[in-house]
Protein backbone atom coordinates (compact mmCIF):
# COMPACT_ATOMS: atom_id res chain seq x y z
CA UNK A 1 0.00 0.00 0.00
CA UNK A 2 1.38 3.24 -0.93
CA UNK A 3 1.13 6.26 1.26
CA UNK A 4 -0.56 9.76 -0.14
CA UNK A 5 0.47 12.80 0.92
CA UNK A 6 -2.78 14.32 1.31
CA UNK A 7 -2.64 15.68 5.02
CA UNK A 8 1.63 16.69 4.44
CA UNK A 9 0.75 18.39 1.07
CA UNK A 10 -2.11 20.37 2.53
CA UNK A 11 -0.07 21.77 5.41
CA UNK A 12 2.79 22.43 2.68
CA UNK A 13 -0.12 24.63 0.30
CA UNK A 14 -1.41 26.25 3.50
CA UNK A 15 2.12 27.57 4.92
CA UNK A 16 2.58 28.55 1.00
CA UNK A 17 -0.13 30.14 0.49
CA UNK A 18 -0.55 32.00 3.95
CA UNK A 19 2.87 33.80 3.01
CA UNK A 20 1.35 34.76 -0.51
CA UNK A 21 -0.99 36.53 1.33
CA UNK A 22 -1.61 39.75 0.00
CA UNK A 23 0.47 39.60 -3.04
CA UNK A 24 -1.13 41.08 -6.11
CA UNK A 25 -2.98 39.00 -9.05
CA UNK A 26 -2.66 35.33 -9.11
CA UNK A 27 0.85 35.15 -6.94
CA UNK A 28 -1.90 34.82 -3.71
CA UNK A 29 -4.02 32.44 -5.25
CA UNK A 30 -1.87 29.84 -7.37
CA UNK A 31 -0.26 27.18 -5.62
CA UNK A 32 2.73 27.09 -8.57
CA UNK A 33 2.93 30.60 -8.78
CA UNK A 34 2.52 31.92 -5.13
CA UNK A 35 5.66 29.42 -4.81
CA UNK A 36 7.91 30.86 -6.82
CA UNK A 37 6.46 34.18 -5.12
CA UNK A 38 7.40 33.29 -1.89
CA UNK A 39 10.64 31.83 -2.67
CA UNK A 40 11.85 34.71 -4.13
CA UNK A 41 10.70 36.83 -1.51
CA UNK A 42 12.68 34.92 0.60
CA UNK A 43 15.73 35.30 -1.46
CA UNK A 44 15.42 39.65 -1.64
CA UNK A 45 14.37 39.35 1.98
CA UNK A 46 18.09 37.65 2.67
CA UNK A 47 19.91 40.21 0.59
CA UNK A 48 18.12 42.56 2.02
CA UNK A 49 19.02 41.91 5.84
CA UNK A 50 22.76 42.28 4.40
CA UNK A 51 22.38 45.23 2.44
CA UNK A 52 20.82 46.76 5.64
CA UNK A 53 23.74 46.15 7.33
CA UNK A 54 26.09 47.39 5.07
CA UNK A 55 23.86 51.16 4.59
CA UNK A 56 24.11 50.92 8.46
CA UNK A 57 27.79 50.56 8.54
CA UNK A 58 28.52 53.45 5.97
CA UNK A 59 26.10 55.50 8.34
CA UNK A 60 27.79 54.94 11.27
CA UNK A 61 31.40 56.00 9.55
CA UNK A 62 29.71 59.06 8.55
CA UNK A 63 28.73 60.29 11.92
CA UNK A 64 31.84 59.17 13.67
CA UNK A 65 33.71 61.26 10.62
CA UNK A 66 31.29 64.11 11.36
CA UNK A 67 31.98 63.82 14.38
CA UNK A 68 35.41 63.52 14.37
CA UNK A 69 35.92 67.01 12.16
CA UNK A 70 34.00 69.07 14.98
CA UNK A 71 36.87 67.23 17.42
CA UNK A 72 39.54 68.42 14.77
CA UNK A 73 40.55 65.11 13.41
CA UNK A 74 39.88 63.21 10.96
CA UNK A 75 37.56 59.77 11.05
CA UNK A 76 40.78 57.87 9.27
CA UNK A 77 43.59 59.23 11.71
CA UNK A 78 41.02 59.15 14.73
CA UNK A 79 40.53 55.36 13.74
CA UNK A 80 44.30 54.79 13.78
CA UNK A 81 44.56 56.00 16.76
CA UNK A 82 42.38 53.99 19.05
CA UNK A 83 43.66 50.74 17.23
CA UNK A 84 46.87 52.01 18.35
CA UNK A 85 45.34 52.91 21.92
CA UNK A 86 44.15 49.39 22.45
CA UNK A 87 40.55 50.84 22.69
CA UNK A 88 38.22 48.19 21.26
CA UNK A 89 35.10 50.03 20.45
CA UNK A 90 33.18 48.85 16.83
CA UNK A 91 31.98 51.82 14.83
CA UNK A 92 28.01 51.20 15.85
CA UNK A 93 29.06 52.16 19.52
CA UNK A 94 31.66 54.33 18.80
CA UNK A 95 28.24 56.22 16.31
CA UNK A 96 26.04 56.44 19.60
CA UNK A 97 28.48 57.61 21.45
CA UNK A 98 29.35 60.52 18.91
CA UNK A 99 25.68 61.30 18.60
CA UNK A 100 24.07 60.86 22.05
CA UNK A 101 27.26 61.68 24.44
CA UNK A 102 29.30 64.53 22.33
CA UNK A 103 31.53 65.53 25.64
CA UNK A 104 32.39 61.45 25.96
CA UNK A 105 32.91 61.28 22.15
CA UNK A 106 35.27 64.29 22.24
CA UNK A 107 37.58 62.71 25.66
CA UNK A 108 37.61 59.69 23.20
CA UNK A 109 39.31 61.64 20.90
CA UNK A 110 41.45 63.67 23.04
CA UNK A 111 42.67 60.15 24.39
CA UNK A 112 43.38 58.87 20.86
CA UNK A 113 45.50 61.94 20.56
CA UNK A 114 47.37 62.02 23.49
Amino acid sequence: MRAKTNVARHHRTKKVMKAAKGYVGGRSRMYRIAKQSVLRAGMHSYFGRHEKARRMRTLWIQRIGAACKAAGTSYSKFIAAIKKKGIELDRKSLALLACDEPKAFANLVAMAKG
